[in-house]
């Protein structure tokens, strides 16, 4: 049996019992593998962090709502609580996927969000503010002057976001393994200026890999997973936003639709650039050498 914590001024160091829920447990898992794409391979998957965006934003949201009371004053069990913030957080994610500057405005504001945080975290070990709203207010400026920049400075913004983002959740992840997210409730006590939790030294070791981890994770996109990558030139990012929920629910369609499906028979073809046999199907894309010959052969009418 764990024991108690009476003191956490003193004792909340020593004596920390991490919750085995299961349920949590596979969420901090699948967490933990998602923030490992979004801080070394973030920009590389484009569209499914703009999806991403969207719905980190709704579920942190929601939690911080039910938080606070929102579940026992509703009355609302712990299933029904996981579906809404699951139904939420893939709504907004869509949202942002339909509209991308939306995604794109959202990683800004969590990078500013995630940046005031880390300042005042460091700022409360000196100095205590004076109230709540100084230090809540302060970072909702920030995240707002980062999300304007996102919009402007799109590739950059968005490579920096997703690893300070993705680092954050990757040390959250970890953070539950170690202490049962005694640093995340040190972060929020500092938010609210109402701390009864010092930092542990292993809090303080967590914290301060958080500014290597993300630098680290920028150099490997800059310089590997995202070198020559650039998401405007995707047709995606030139589609109208109606032209993109079409083709999302086209693609869910025909997705469920394939399961009970044979796969179509392919044919081959000879590719005029590099003179060899290239398999195609409904399935597969046109190289865009042979799509270039056939739009060729259709004006010479072959």
């Amino acid at each position: 049996m764990p024991t108690e914590v009476t003191n956490l001024t003193v004792s909340h160091c020593s004596i920390i019992a991490v919750d085995q829920d299961g349920r949590t447990l596979a969420i901090v898992i699948t967490t933990f593998i998602v923030s490992l794409f979004l801080t070394f391979a973030g920009y590389y998957f484009f569209k499914r962090i703009i999806f991403l965006s969207g719905f980190i934003f709704a579920s942190v949201i929601a939690i911080l709502i039910m938080a606070n009371g929102a579940e026992q004053e509703l009355d609302i069990s712990s299933e029904g609580v996981i579906g809404i913030t699951i139904g939420a957080s893939c709504l907004c994610g869509f949202v942002t996927l339909i509209f991308i500057p939306c995604g794109l405005f959202l990683y800004g504001f969590q990078f500013g969000t995630a940046v005031g945080v880390a300042v005042f975290a460091l700022l409360h070990i000196f100095y205590n503010l004076p109230s709540a709203w100084v230090s809540i207010l302060t970072t909702f400026v920030i995240g707002l002057c980062c999300a304007v920049l996102a919009l402007k400075y799109q590739t950059t913004l968005l490579i920096i976001s997703t690893s300070v983002v993705g680092s954050g959740l990757f040390l959250a992840c970890i953070d539950y393994f170690v202490e049962n997210f005694l640093l995340l409730k040190y972060i929020w006590e500092v938010l609210k200026n109402d701390l009864s939790i010092s930092l542990c030294p292993h809090s303080r070791i967590i914290f301060g890999i958080w500014l290597p981890l993300s630098a680290f994770g920028y150099l490997i996109q800059r310089y590997m997973t995202a070198k020559g990558c650039d998401h405007r030139a995707d047709e995606y990012w030139k589609l109208t936003p109606l032209q993109r929920v079409k083709l999302i629910f086209t693609k869910i369609f025909f997705c469920c639709k394939s399961i009970n499906t044979q796969p179509p028979t392919s044919t081959k073809l000879i590719d005029p650039e590099f003179g060899e046999e290239a398999e195609f199907g409904l399935n597969k894309p046109l190289h865009a050498s042979c799509s270039t010959l056939l739009s060729s052969g259709d004006e010479s009418g072959l």
